[in-house]
């Protein structure tokens, strides 16, 4: 183990190396810094430092001075200054030293919009209507939501004021430019946007004219259609006659008249504040549906197709935003790279309608692909899988998997079949798997089914509560709903005394599940800020044909905060709790069901199972409720090699009682490195004992993995 992380940092030692035997060697400086650190600023200009390294050309140092003064302005510092000194040297390293200017951040004290008689009248629905976003509320957001003065959000909120006042009619508004005042020591500034507004003008008469040549459209129809048209004295701007002129469009081919003809115009009227248009439309023939025709498609079934457009109607005029539907639906499938459709003209039926057939020219994905995986964990040792992906299968737009992986310690086979969107909004998951493993009480076979169901879901406002209003948060598709069924008949043997019901003996559970998870992280993989929550209830029944009858109930929450201004540093929180509550005839669970912990995703000072209760030999025999708590600090060594360290503290508490945490707890501090990947870090954890030690008989555990332990 110790031997492979040497040859790691060797091969990121050697690549180092060669880099700087072929690039001039430079010492970068910083003076002046006070509250910021170097590497932030180091982040804020890395493409245009990369540049100079790369090609020794001082605009890009000019550049870099730049992009550190945006960033420090963006985080309030309004008045810092950032020049540079360039002292190229052919004999010793080149030296650039950055000086830095912090001054004060400044934070608002007040913001006034001063002459704006008309914003007063305007609720915060009416303006997210027209702008498309809630601008009293952005106001209070960069104001003193955020108290940090940025000018850009300044200037970004009179842009928008502009822009509502031109969708609300006043096509002479004038906003700002913001008057700033500043207080004596320039760390709190007021500001004051004014408003001219000007008159309001209005549409005034809308000139409908219609060409029906050729057309069977019934006049009813088309006159429903230009009764839907409202804009008669309301306020007046060219977006909201685009807008109905686009409306009528869609109107048209959704009826069929694919070919449909709308434009439109405006003039002023002298010395007048209303404005008159004029609409003209030409709906041309409709289209009847006739073939479905497929192009490009040699894995996918035209079932699938026909499957998804089976709105369309042979005989029946074709439904321009049912083919679009229908297109959206394909693409979330996730096998196709592109489909676009089109209209070919059959027959002209001389009647005001033609005969067409809709073609999809589809681009299909890569439909196999198989992937190998190399690894290495302190308990199971060297460990390796292959996959075997199958996008398409059958032609028909399943999802099916096969993996098979192997350790030191285990072996295991797990097929699986996913059905629904890709985007995963709704879908089915059909797994089964056998593994074999041996674990350090006793060796275990475990052949399990298991059938998923998920949607995902959530919204702004939920239950009555808005959640954004409240706290910022969008929560749409951010919560998970799981409900599934799990079928699992296991076996336990080589089991150390006083461990077990029944050596040997077959066990069958027979379960539901209900889960719900809230997911706000920035990031599945490498998450530097944000929240996770899960909650979890099992029940397994005689009823559904198990030997074991209980409830299983965990909750699970990971809270990630970043430290300073860039995540950097981020403090990574975990905590996880697990309990059975065992009903009626079952007394105690077989060992395999049991719970432990003690590993490298667990409390790390620990092997594998070895924290939680002991036989009189010093067995671990596992438990029916569990704690797990890790506080782990994740902060950058040397970022330019992706190698970054860690700090931690985990907690751990397994009791042999039902929904109790009473236990001894088992406590360890360490330190880590982590070599960063694209499929996550290599990871090196080096604990310490501080608690009760439980079965394990070593003060120091070294723990060498793949991906963050939470």
């Amino acid at each position: 183990m110790v031997a492979l992380f040497i040859i790691l940092f060797s091969c990121v030692h050697l690549s180092a190396a060669e880099a700087s035997s072929q690039e001039e060697p430079i010492k970068i400086e910083f003076t002046g810094l006070n509250k910021l650190s170097e590497s932030q600023l180091r982040s804020s200009a890395h493409t245009e430092l990369k540049g100079f390294a790369i090609h020794k050309r001082e605009s890009f140092l000019f550049d870099a001075s730049y992009s550190m003064l945006q960033y420090m302005r963006n985080k309030g510092y309004y008045f810092s200054k950032v020049s540079y000194t360039y002292i190229p040297n052919k004999q010793n390293p080149t030296q650039i030293l950055f000086t830095v200017s912090e001054r004060n951040p400044v934070v608002i004290d007040k913001i006034e919009i001063t002459g704006a008689k008309a914003w007063e009248t305007w609720n915060e629905e009416d303006i997210t209507m027209t702008i498309g976003s809630p601008i009293k509320g952005l106001l209070k957001h960069f104001g003193v939501g955020k108290l940090v003065f940025r000018k850009t959000d300044v200037d970004n909120a009179i842009n928008s004021i502009m822009t509502a006042y031109l969708l609300h009619g006043y096509q002479n508004v004038l906003v700002g430019p913001a008057e700033l005042k500043w207080n004596k020591d320039k760390t709190k500034v007021s500001i004051y946007i004014p408003v001219k507004e000007g008159p309001q003008f209005t549409f005034g008469e809308i000139d409908i004219t219609h060409n029906t040549e050729d057309c069977n459209i019934k006049k009813s129809k088309l006159d429903a259609i230009i009764d839907e048209i409202k804009l008669k004295n309301k306020p007046f701007h060219p977006r909201l006659l685009r807008q109905e002129i686009g409306s009528i469009r869609r109107k048209l081919n959704d009826f069929g008249y694919l070919a449909a003809m709308v434009d439109g115009s405006y003039t002023f009227t002298n010395n007048s504040l209303v404005v008159n248009a004029k609409i003209f439309i030409k709906p041309g023939p409709q289209y009847i549906f006739d073939e479905l025709v497929i192009a490009g498609n040699p894995y996918t079934r035209k079932g699938i197709f026909n499957f998804y457009t089976r709105r369309l109607k042979k005989g029946r005029s074709i439904n321009y935003n049912r083919i679009e539907e229908s297109i959206g639906y394909l693409y979330r499938i996730g096998i196709f790279e592109s489909l676009k459709w089109d209209k070919v003209v059959k027959a002209n039926n001389g009647d005001g309608t033609v005969t067409a057939d809709i073609i999809i020219n589809v681009k299909e994905l890569p439909k196999r692909n198989l992937d190998f995986s190399l690894g290495y964990g302190s308990y199971e040792q060297f460990r390796g899988g292959i996959t075997y992906h199958n996008k398409n299968l059958f032609g028909i737009g399943l999802d099916g998997e096969i993996d098979y992986s192997l350790s030191m310690k285990s072996q295991r086979i797990e097929g699986s079949l996913f059905m629904g969107e890709y985007y995963r909004k709704q879908f089915l998951i059909l797994q089964s798997s056998w593994e074999d493993r041996e674990e350090p009480s006793f060796d275990s076979e475990v052949y399990d089914i298991q059938l998923r169901y998920r949607t995902l879901y959530g919204d702004k406002k939920m239950c009555g509560i808005d959640f954004y209003g409240l706290f910022g948060l969008d929560l749409k598709d951010k919560i998970e709903g799981l409900l599934g069924y799990n079928f699992e008949r296991s076996k336990a043997t080589n089991i150390v005394p006083g461990a077990q019901i029944g050596e040997g003996e077959t066990f069958l559970v027979s379960s539901i599940e209900f889960a719900q998870t809230l997911e706000l992280r920035d990031d599945l993989f490498n998450p530097t800020r944000g929240l996770r929550m899960r909650g979890d209830v099992e029940w397994a029944t005689p009823s559904l044909g198990s030997d074991l009858e209980f409830f299983r109930y965990e909750g699970h929450i990971q809270y990630y905060i970043p430290f300073g201004e860039e995540p950097d540093w981020v403090l990574a929180t975990n905590l996880r709790l697990n309990t059975y509550d065992l009903k009626h005839d079952t007394k105690e669970l077989p060992i395999q069901k049991r719970l432990f912990l003690g590993g490298e995703n667990s409390v790390r000072s620990f092997k594998r199972h070895e924290l939680g209760p002991t036989n009189k030999n010093g067995d671990p025999i596992g438990g029916l409720s569990s704690l797990l708590a890790s506080v782990e600090a994740r902060f950058p060594l040397f970022p330019d090699y992706n190698l970054s360290g860690a700090l931690f503290w985990d907690g751990g508490i397994i009791d042999e009682d039902e929904h109790e945490f009473n236990g001894d707890m088992g406590q360890s501090i360490g330190l880590g490195i982590r070599f960063d990947l694209p499929i996550g870090p290599i990871r090196l954890d080096v604990a310490q004992h501080i608690g009760e030690e439980f079965a394990t008989d070593e003060d120091v555990a070294v723990h060498f993995s793949l991906g963050f332990s939470f």
